[in-house]
């Protein structure tokens, strides 16, 4: 791994990926892989193909079994049925968030990169922890001591620094700021190698992703493009479904509801959809609202924070940058905190419309 130290007053990290080793044209095969729990399954018949230079994005509702699929293509479950091939020179690594428990807790932040980052100097290691925002003395803490974002961030910066040419990722930017996003996706961008990655920030995904997987109702369909031209050819097909069935029910359905009966029965029943709504999703609509207006507040103190973090001078200050340190920890764990509890609130109202036969699901 080459990585670049600019000048302090850029007041940034970057770090990007050497070529990555040479393996064949076909990375990966996947032929009839099913995945089952109990009695559900999850996926069957799954055939994949990728190539050197694919950048896969696996999307789909929570529970669809994307971090499924992305353990059993790295070895780290087993599926029912089917046959996974790497191709030759193929050197895979893979994060995953249970690994942040898998680091050794006597360690220090620098010991546990160092064991994995070959003959990378001191001084690049340094580097490299920075952009995932150990910097100063952070880097002499021990795993012991870290918070579980922190220690989500350790793993993957020690994957990162593993020489490869095949990533697999499940939700890398879970704990990074914003700056710390956009230094990892200017470098996944720069990657010669392949990436199957999951992740529900699609803005992160879409200046590097060519391809996206996606998990539906068992099948998995691959589609070219990225995110957004994904996203793009839903609401097409979307549109064109609802138009089909609209035109066909159109005519009957405007004979019934112009009677005056019916009118008034439409009426009624959207009088009491909105009572039983607010019923049923206000408590949940009180609670959205309260972690939107917080998160908002957290965000925009996290961003003012890392200015400050940023200014080369505070790290002449240990005083100072203790105390900043410390604010932007409990800031980012406070956001982690409030994002959840929107999160919650969020798909509690989603599955309350639903029931009510009204509701706008947004983006999966």
């Amino acid at each position: 791994m080459e990585l670049i130290t600019l000048a302090e007053d850029e007041r940034t990290i970057r770090f990007s990926f050497p070529p990555a080793p040479k393996s064949g044209r076909d990375v990966l095969m996947v032929d009839g892989v099913a995945k089952t729990y109990g009695d559900k399954d999850i996926f069957s018949g799954v055939d994949l193909h990728f190539e050197r230079g694919d950048k896969v994005a696996v999307v789909g509702v929570n529970g669809a079994g994307k971090t499924t699929l992305l353990r059993i293509l790295a070895g780290e479950l087993a599926a029912e049925m089917g046959k996974i091939k790497y191709g030759s020179g193929v050197i895979k690594t893979y994060f995953g968030q249970h690994q942040a428990q898998e680091l050794a807790p006597d360690y220090s932040v620098l010991e546990t990169l160092s064991h994995m980052a070959g003959d990378m100097t001191i001084t690049r290691m340094r580097s490299l922890l920075g952009a995932f925002l150990f910097r100063g003395e952070d880097v002499d803490k021990r795993v012991s001591v870290l918070s579980g974002g922190e220690k989500s961030r350790l793993a993957l910066a020690r994957m990162i620094a593993t020489p490869a040419n095949c990533m697999l990722l499940d939700e890398p930017t879970n704990h990074l700021d914003m700056s710390s996003q956009e230094v990892l996706q200017e470098a996944m961008r720069q990657y010669e190698g392949t990436i199957i990655v999951v992740s529900h920030n699609r803005y992160f995904l879409d200046c590097f992703i060519n391809k996206v997987l996606e998990i539906k109702n068992g099948k998995i369909t691959v589609h070219l493009g990225n995110i957004g031209e994904y996203l793009d050819r839903q609401e097409k097909i979307a549109a064109r479904e609802a138009k089909t069935v609209s035109a066909s029910s159109d005519s009957q359905s405007a004979l019934r509801e112009d009677l005056p009966e019916n009118k008034k029965e439409k009426r009624r029943k959207e009088a009491q959809r909105r009572q039983e709504r607010q019923r049923l999703a206000g408590p949940w609509l009180k609670r959205l609202n309260d972690a939107e207006r917080t998160v908002e507040e957290l965000e925009l103190r996290k961003e003012e924070l890392e200015s400050v973090m940023a200014d080369p001078e505070l790290y002449q200050d240990q005083s100072a940058w203790n105390k900043t340190s410390s604010e932007y920890d409990e800031c980012s764990r406070r956001l982690e905190r409030w994002l959840k509890r929107w999160e919650e609130a969020q798909v509690k109202i989603d599955r309350i419309d639903m029931q009510l036969g009204s509701g706008d699901n947004g983006y999966t």
